[in-house]
């Protein structure tokens, strides 16, 4: 009887603990996919950003060559309308290439100003953007790896 009654006992210990075990496998399985879920997240900002340079870069170069086209064009009209018009035309995309060249300057980052073929120098950045700043190189590597660690552990229980 009293061996009946340690083997009940036993079994009770051992479901229970395998009931332990199912609930903290249900939680890795929770921490895991809200990880891939985040990392899925950088991701998509990492390739968005990317894109969001390569379409802003483009802009710059369309706004340069439509201010290079207009002056042109303002050289070879003759009537006074014509150079009025392309004066305030001239004028406004003046201004939309300074804008655009400031967010081009305070907002991408060297790397990202090489990889376009610029020069930062010619992309200056103003005083108080700096703590705007994008990621870049040595940031986003660290970032990476700090995510794909957070990835890797995410099934591992830290020690307590």
């Amino acid at each position: 009887q009293n061996g009946l009654r340690q083997r009940e006992q036993a079994l009770e210990e051992a479901h229970r603990e395998a009931e332990q075990l199912c609930k903290s496998n249900f939680e890795l399985d929770r921490e895991r996919e809200e990880t891939q879920k985040k990392q899925a997240e950088l991701e998509f900002v990492v390739q968005s950003r990317s894109e969001l340079v390569k379409q802003i870069w483009e802009l710059f170069c369309e706004i340069s060559q439509a201010r290079k086209e207009l002056r042109e064009s303002q050289l070879r009209g003759s009537s006074p309308q014509h150079h009025e018009k392309a004066a305030a035309a001239l004028e406004t995309l003046t201004a939309a290439k300074l804008r655009n060249k400031k967010i081009v300057a305070n907002y991408f980052s060297d790397v990202e100003k090489f990889h376009l073929g610029t020069s930062p120098y010619y992309f200056r950045q103003d005083e108080d953007a700096a703590k705007f700043r994008p990621l870049d190189g040595p940031s986003l590597a660290a970032l990476r790896k700090l995510t794909g660690a957070a990835a890797i552990t995410a099934g591992r229980r830290a020690p307590s």
